[in-house]
């Protein structure tokens, strides 16, 4: 059942033909599978690497190594078919780590960020054997990893203080802006021969009540940023092992406006591509809403600017999938595949003249791009399933 479900991907729909089908004794071909030395050297990598993160040596290069830790792992497990054998893995080359990194420097937290493989991988490999979109894979991964990251989070804080709440936290976030704060209060310019300061104490009070409001958005939407390079680590592992065969496919179905001699008509293709990540149109209702609300609110106080920190951090959190859909169609131009069209490369030129003026605008300009390309291939979709019904 496992061979079916990525052979013929969502839906049960044929996969293009695969280059890494082997015949079996029945004649039927099947996909070629990790080799024993290729499980071994993966295994063997993967217990070093956890081990290492159990201990706490890795440091910030175990956060960068973090989405290719996960993608082996994912690889191993997908390759193993059998569901029980894959969670017993999974559960392995973490649970082990996490329990010897306890013991071993008696710090939770530590031991915590042992489980961040585990974390990124669970989620994703869940998703793969049961053929679901890469979207998916990347939005619980990225829940996944925030859960730990709060847990680590709120361990740490009550080793420091004692407890865990509001004022708590805003005490530890408190102590992270001052240094920031410190240097922009510095700032200075000469006016008129006096010596004046860039920001005033409202403005950096103002800026340390968006750095603590904002964070928590800011630290899912960058968990958003690390699953996607998860995902993308096991795009690249399966290839080199040619085991590209595991990866759930989809169409990738775009509308594009052509003029005809009876004047512009739509014309909608597809093709299939292999764990393309689609937004569906809640996702850019809830987008759309949130960004305009947070705009009536920005210069709110009281209870409304409390509504504006919430709207906002929905905007930051769901703004890196938009962003990567916007340079996805910009790419896609170059090879004549945009849906878009001319209008990605008017947002390429917008956006390399913002680079240099404001890159926040950039980000927003590129933000805006993946919106209007979703709802058109969401217009698409629905398009041609309305066809294909008639």
């Amino acid at each position: 059942m496992e061979y079916y479900r990525h052979r013929y991907g969502v839906g049960g729909r044929l996969l293009e033909e695969n280059k890494n089908a082997v015949p079996s004794e029945s004649g039927e071909t099947e996909p070629r599978h990790l080799t024993k030395p290729a499980q071994i050297a993966l295994l063997a990598a993967v217990c070093i690497l956890s081990f290492l993160y159990s201990l706490g040596l890795l440091g910030a290069v175990g956060f960068v190594l973090m989405p290719l830790t996960a993608a082996m792992i994912v690889l191993l497990a997908v390759d193993l078919g059998d569901s029980k054998a894959g969670l017993t893995l999974l559960l392995f080359v973490n649970i082990l780590p996490f329990a010897a990194s306890a013991i071993y420097t008696n710090s939770l937290p530590t031991a915590l960020g042992a489980l961040y493989p585990l974390a990124t991988a669970l989620p994703i490999w869940l998703t793969v054997r049961t053929g679901q979109g890469r979207a998916a894979s990347v939005a619980l991964a990225a829940m996944s990893l925030m859960v730990i990251m709060l847990a680590g989070f709120a361990v740490s804080v009550v080793n420091e203080l004692g407890s865990f709440n509001a004022e708590t936290v805003g005490m530890v976030l408190d102590a992270a802006f001052t240094p920031y704060g410190d240097y922009i209060s510095g700032m200075t310019y000469e006016y008129n021969g006096e010596t004046v300061n860039y920001f005033t104490a409202v403005d950096i009070d103002m800026m340390r009540y968006y750095f603590k409001a904002m964070f928590f958005g800011a630290a899912a939407a960058a968990m958003m940023v690390w699953a996607y390079f998860a995902t993308l680590a096991f795009r690249f592992v399966a290839w080199i092992f040619g085991t590209s065969w595991m990866i759930p496919y989809g169409y990738r179905i775009s509308m594009r406006v052509k003029m005809t001699q009876n004047g512009p008509e739509a014309e909608i293709s597809h093709e299939p591509v292999q764990w393309r990540i689609e937004l569906d149109g809640v996702t850019v209702g809830i987008y759309i809403s949130a960004y305009l609300i947070s705009v009536l609110l920005s210069s709110s106080n009281g209870v409304l600017l409390t509504l504006y920190t919430v709207v906002m951090n929905l905007v930051i959190i769901l703004s890196p999938g938009f962003l990567y859909c916007g340079v996805r169609d910009i790419i896609l131009g170059f090879r004549g595949k945009s849906s878009a069209g001319g209008m990605s490369r008017i947002v390429l030129i917008l956006g390399v003249i913002m680079l240099f003026i404001n890159p926040m605008s950039m980000v927003f300009i590129l933000c805006t791009l993946g919106v209007i390309v979703t709802l058109r291939e969401n217009r698409a979709r629905r398009d041609l399933q309305k066809n294909r019904k008639e």
